[in-house]
């Protein structure tokens, strides 16, 4: 595992530490909640690459579970999970992975390194979103997608309000208009915007209601975003 330490202090709020891992392995909504995200990475995968995407960045990767699903979804042959607190991708257990304790704003990677960048949970824990999405956009090839998701701002205000969330849990919460317009500005054509999750702990037939929930537009209802862009190709 490589370290490449947080260049302002500013930057930490809200970075895990090992309880976060620990709380995976006994709370529901952290564990349904990863599985959603994963979920959804996987499914707009599916949707948007028809071609090879086997190098990998799993930005904000935590303990890296979810980048172990990926790894073995997509049979990547580079799979790197960046994130700035060692203490989480010391408890990763799967030694396959490419572990890199490093700045989501200052991604330490060449020009057009990876095929497809996930950043799930993780917009909303940085200063600067634009920088952070700058530096996807950078590290991606021509042709490659970019997975974002974040939880719904006011969802995530009465979360806050119940005792579900910290206070100081997240920099900003931005909605779907705001995430694509940064993407947009940075240079991706947005392929995809919609909201997910009816439940942060999940239910049976969860995702069967959600798509009549969409289909009817009862989507404030719904507690999480994903957006799928992709960098264009030069010239278009």
């Amino acid at each position: 595992m490589r370290s490449r330490p947080c260049t302002q202090e500013g930057r930490r709020k809200g970075i895990k530490d090992l309880a976060y891992h620990e709380g995976r392995k006994t709370n529901r909504a952290l564990r349904y909640r990863l599985g959603r995200r994963t979920d959804e990475a996987l499914s707009a995968i599916s949707r948007h690459v028809s071609g090879s995407a086997s190098r990998l960045p799993d930005v904000g990767t935590a303990d890296g579970v979810m980048l172990t699903r990926l790894r073995q979804a997509l049979n990547c042959s580079l799979c790197v999970g960046i994130d700035a607190s060692f203490e989480l991708l010391s408890a990763c257990d799967d030694k396959r992975l490419h572990l890199i304790q490093a700045d989501a704003l200052d991604l330490p990677f060449h020009d057009g390194a990876f095929d497809l960048i996930v950043a799930t949970a993780i917009i909303e824990h940085v200063a600067n979103p634009g920088q952070m999405l700058r530096e996807c956009h950078r590290v991606l090839r021509s042709g490659g997608l970019a997975i974002i998701t974040s939880p719904d701002p006011f969802w995530e205000k009465v979360a806050t309000a119940i005792g579900h969330l910290k206070e100081d849990e997240h920099q900003e919460t931005l909605d779907l208009v705001r995430i694509k317009g940064l993407l947009s500005s940075t240079g991706f054509d947005i392929l995809e915007a919609r909201k997910f999750m009816v439940s942060p702990v999940g239910f049976p037939f969860e995702k069967r209601l959600e798509r009549v929930m969409r289909r009817f537009r009862f989507i404030a209802l719904l507690l999480n975003q994903l957006v799928v862009a992709v960098k264009p190709h030069r010239g278009q």
